[in-house]
């Protein structure tokens, strides 16, 4: 039998807690049973550490570390660098040697990514109110919007020359 999910996701930015929660729940295969497993971990303590509404048990930092590198969820990168104030991208994301094609995608992105940032601010001002959900996605809009942008301009740089005085 199968536990139903605690919360539900918006698919925004998380609270840290919740992207923990999220990462080990949506792992395939498998979600929590396998997390706790390839932890060494019982599953059910696994579960009463990443209850949120639970005070009795909670996640030490080694087990923060595990489920990162075990589950690879970018949700919870986006959270803690959403929470810092900072971007972030995958340097497996950066062309090595990038050629006009590379910027023109990267930069094609970038303009992608404004568009799905400006639709999900137009759509939650349509009721004129912006709802803690809708507050939570456009913050992830807003997080690959600026990471988008700084890879343009890590991007960029590949391109510049030093100026050489005669």
């Amino acid at each position: 039998m199968t536990a139903k999910k605690q919360q539900q996701s918006h698919e925004g930015v998380h609270s840290f807690e919740m992207a923990l929660y999220h990462a080990v729940h949506d792992y395939q295969p498998g979600g929590l049973a396998v997390i706790a497993a390839m932890m060494g971990k019982d599953a059910g303590t696994l579960r009463k550490k990443l209850n949120v509404n639970a005070d009795t048990h909670r996640l030490h930092a080694s087990e923060i570390r595990q489920i990162i590198s075990l589950t690879k969820d970018k949700r919870i990168l986006d959270t803690v660098a959403s929470e810092l104030g900072a971007v972030w991208f995958l340097e497996d994301d950066m062309p090595v040697f990038a050629g006009d094609l590379d910027l023109l995608k990267t930069s094609n992105n970038v303009i992608e990514t404004a568009m799905g940032f400006v639709r999900e601010f137009q759509e939650a001002l349509d009721d004129g109110d912006i709802d803690h959900a809708e507050k939570a996605r456009l913050k992830e809009k807003r997080l690959k919007l600026v990471s988008a942008a700084q890879m343009l301009i890590e991007l960029a740089k590949q391109y510049e020359r030093e100026d050489v005085e005669a």
